[in-house]
């Protein structure tokens, strides 16, 4: 199981943030997005929380991350729920956050890299 380190709030306030977010964008999922402690060779990203359509698929979402760590194209990202499931591309944001989302509302994933092009 992968650690989040998403402690810097309560769990009684992260789960009202989501609420308050779905009410004012029902449109929209809460994600919150960190790099696998076993992955040495990127660098953190450069915001962890993101409000995303619920009609945006995870291979959207990865040039989404890949822009934000500046991931050379040499390199391949993948990204996991808090399950170590790998997160399939042509899947929406709404089917994982429905399948994978955390008690206090947010879904929690994480990237991870692999040099897979020479």
């Amino acid at each position: 199981m992968v650690k989040i380190k998403h402690a810097e709030k309560t769990f009684q306030q992260r789960q009202q943030e989501t609420i308050k977010i779905m009410i004012k964008y029902p449109d929209r999922r809460c994600i919150y997005i960190e790099k696998a402690d076993s992955c040495d060779n990127l660098q953190d990203i450069n915001r962890h929380k993101y409000l995303v359509p619920i009609n945006l698929s995870i291979a959207q979402f990865i040039y989404v991350v890949r822009s934000r760590i500046q991931l050379s194209k040499e390199k391949a990202l993948f990204l996991y729920s808090k399950n170590n499931s790998l997160l399939s591309g042509n899947t929406s944001m709404l089917e994982l956050y429905d399948k994978y989302k955390d008690p206090d509302g947010f879904f929690y994933i994480t990237y991870k890299s692999e040099n897979c092009f020479g």
